[in-house]
């Protein structure tokens, strides 16, 4: 089975009253393509096996099995922010914010982009997943708005780090994704290369126009780590969709207040 392996952001390592990760995929009880700490249910795995994985997880983390939530993604905008245990599945939800000690919030991801915030004045820390459709929508810059509405969140004081996901190089995207990041304007402009031989095709660098995202929405530059690792190219550590497919496994991000 193998020991669960994590890495850290340092800039959120140093805050002593959080823990945020990113869990790679190893240390679990799947096979195949979710070998083998696969913590998806809506990827085609065997539940009993995500239930096991998860289990695994919250122990590694010093965690009850409960206090693990993860929502159930659906590539929106959606943010909900939890002010207690929450009792049933955060559906159709793609972020969560909390001020809650002891809740480990999460986002699962295969290429996708994961972000985790912590305000480190307030006590607050959130987690989204960003893919092509929730970054372009703006996911990033929603959590730091409603940080700000819910909690008087100051965005200076929100420490952010971006996650593995798949790296503008391996990123070939078509007609679609190319008119969504068109419309986010010239600050944006940097962060997609044509491609010369495909017309209406290039590569777009989604964790770079994240960061901007919330350049814009008042995160200061210095505030924001990243993990620049490819899910794609690095088969060992991470899950990746566009290489194995939808039905394969997907890793998770973490955050919580100690």
């Amino acid at each position: 089975m193998g020991e669960i392996k994590t890495l850290t952001f340092p800039l959120l390592e140093s805050m002593k009253q959080i823990k945020a990760a990113i869990v790679l995929r190893s240390g679990g009880v799947s096979k195949g393509k979710y070998s083998s700490l696969n913590l998806s249910f809506k990827s085609g795995d065997d539940p009993k096996k995500v239930v096991r994985n998860r289990e695994l997880l919250a122990k590694k983390s010093g965690l009850i099995f409960s206090n693990l939530v993860f929502p159930d993604q659906c590539h929106t905008k959606n943010i909900q922010v939890l002010f207690e245990y929450p009792d049933k599945e955060l559906l159709e939800t793609d972020a969560v914010i909390t001020s809650v000690n002891g809740l480990a919030i999460g986002v699962l991801a295969a290429d996708c982009v994961p972000i985790l915030f912590y305000d480190r004045e307030l006590q607050v820390v959130g987690a989204a997943h960003a893919g092509w459709k929730g970054t372009v929508e703006g996911i990033s810059q929603h959590v730091v708005k409603t940080m700000v509405d819910t909690f008087q969140t100051k965005p200076h004081n929100i420490l952010v780090g971006i996650g593995p996901c798949i790296q503008q190089i391996n990123y070939e995207v078509g007609p679609e994704v190319i008119s969504a990041v068109g419309k986010l304007g010239t600050n944006y402009s940097d962060l997609f290369i044509k491609d010369s031989e495909k017309p209406q095709h290039g590569y777009v660098n989604l964790p770079g126009i994240n960061r901007q995202l919330l350049i814009d929405s008042g995160v200061l530059a210095e505030n924001i780590d990243f993990i620049n690792e490819c899910t794609f190219s690095n088969p060992q550590k991470y899950f990746s969709a566009r290489r194995d497919g939808f039905q394969s496994g997907r890793f998770a991000s973490l955050i919580f207040l100690k």
